[in-house]
């Protein structure tokens, strides 16, 4: 961590020293740092937060306490930007993090309190608990999430074209191409490192492939690789023998520990990773080092080239227009869009959205960005259909009611026009109950839509 005051509130706290062990034991991998030091810190935040607010309040132990609801609430509202006007968040998810967190650490605190028998400080962790349980579902949880859907709906998304993830890719296979020639000719570590970036950032755009997942690629997936036999391409057509061909698939861990899959080009892909491998410890990658994409480092055994930051890089390297929507985030959600628009064959497009490790709900819901035009086009015109006058039946009973509300506009409001009124009512009431009888049976079936 950076040296800073959020460093110094919680290095010698026990509470977040006890919690960041726990998660250290949790979350075993190296690339999981970062997500360890974001939870310590957001815990040093919401302490030096809370010291402004009361400063009698000198560390976590004390802020974990049922009296300090109010302050702990105050505290989160106050990292999380409330709006006391609009009632929302500018920054909904650390308020609905910072609870869940806490509720985390009071677990781990009563299991601590459990094994020392401190049957005070266990009652005391039971009790914020309670609290928290009520107070934080109200004030916290619910506030988190109406403002998440406000900040959603509210945001514009737009997707990359199609034609400029085409230029993209062939940017970055000639990229590919050049530094494989390069280094069958002669070995040198600046183009080693080149070859190995741009073959990343190819496999990730190409397989719409969360970054994190792309550069975590074991190198003992990758030597099992598969490829279809003859035997399995018997009654294909002539297209997907081609592709059979052209293509292998890599299977490997992805996000929760499903198992993923990853599309390797037999040709240009394949020489290019077996010279990142042929050369990896020459350009000076760990030796106990799992990953195909290796990074060389000093003090990490087992770090890797960040895809992230590179396909921002090279984005905008490559020149094309708008380089900033070529995200993997987007270009995920273009596919599922693409494929959603031009009505693919349902079997195909629920093996697509496993092989992009998508839940079908989630696929649905999040990624596939058709709504809006699905409710432009097509909801107004049934909307439409359904509300036009064009093809309703006129009935004689319309006309004499029309030409009976006439009559007694323009007359006074005698007390025989009152009366008449009052059966006018009554046999209104009469007709429309009986409306299903007078009509003939074509326009009873017209109105059921028969």
């Amino acid at each position: 961590m950076r040296e800073d005051a959020v460093v110094e509130v919680i290095r010698y706290d026990e509470a977040v020293i006890q919690y960041g062990n726990h998660l250290c034991r949790k979350y075993t991998s190296e690339h999981h740092a970062a997500q360890v030091r974001a939870q310590l810190r957001a815990f040093g935040k919401l302490i030096l937060t809370a010291k402004e607010i009361d400063s009698s309040v000198s560390n976590m132990y004390d802020l974990l306490d049922a009296r300090n609801v109010p302050l702990i609430i105050e505290a989160i509202n106050k990292i999380a930007g409330l709006d006391s006007k609009t009632g929302l968040y500018r920054a909904p998810a650390t308020d609905t993090s910072l609870g869940t967190e806490l509720k985390r650490i009071c677990k781990l605190l009563q299991m601590e309190f459990i094994k020392t028998n401190d049957r005070e400080n266990l009652k005391r962790m039971k009790n914020l608990m309670t609290v928290f349980e009520v107070e934080f579902n109200v004030t916290i949880n619910k506030k988190g999430v109406e403002s998440q859907k406000i900040i959603k709906r509210r945001k514009k998304t737009i997707l990359p074209k199609t034609e400029v993830i085409g230029q993209f890719r062939n940017f970055l296979e000639s990229k590919i191409g050049f530094y494989i020639g390069q280094l069958e000719r002669e070995y040198s570590k600046a183009d080693w490192i080149k070859l190995a970036e741009y073959t990343l950032v190819h496999l990730a755009v190409f397989n719409r492939k969360r970054p994190g997942e792309t550069q975590r690629i074991l190198i003992e997936d990758y030597k099992h690789y598969e490829v279809l036999e003859e035997n399995e391409m018997e009654n294909e057509d002539l297209i997907s023998k081609e592709q059979s061909k052209k293509w292998a698939r890599i299977k490997f861990t992805g996000k929760l520990g499903n198992d993923n899959a990853l599309l390797v080009h037999r040709d240009l892909g394949f020489k290019a990773i077996n010279l990142i491998l042929k050369y990896r410890e020459e350009a000076g990658v760990d030796k106990s080092n799992r990953y195909i994409f290796g990074e060389p480092s000093q003090y990490h055994a087992q770090k890797t080239f960040q895809a992230c930051s590179l396909i921002r890089k090279l984005s905008e390297e490559s020149g094309i227009p708008n380089s900033e929507l070529m995200r993997t985030r987007l270009l995920r959600q273009h596919l599922a869009t693409e494929t959603a628009s031009h009505n693919i064959d349902s079997k195909l497009e629920n093996r697509l959205s496993d092989f992009m490790a998508h839940n079908r709900k989630i696929h649905d819901v999040h990624y596939v960005l058709t709504k809006k035009k699905d409710d432009i086009m097509k909801v107004s015109t049934l909307l439409e259909n359904f509300s036009s006058t064009k093809n309703l039946p006129s009935t004689s009973c319309n006309s004499e009611n029309m030409a009976e509300n006439n009559r007694l506009s323009n007359s006074e409001p005698t007390t025989s026009n009152v009366e008449e009124e009052s059966n006018y009512e009554l046999s209104s009431c009469s007709d429309s109950e009986n409306e299903e009888e007078n009509l003939s049976q074509a326009e009873i079936n017209l109105i059921l839509g028969k």
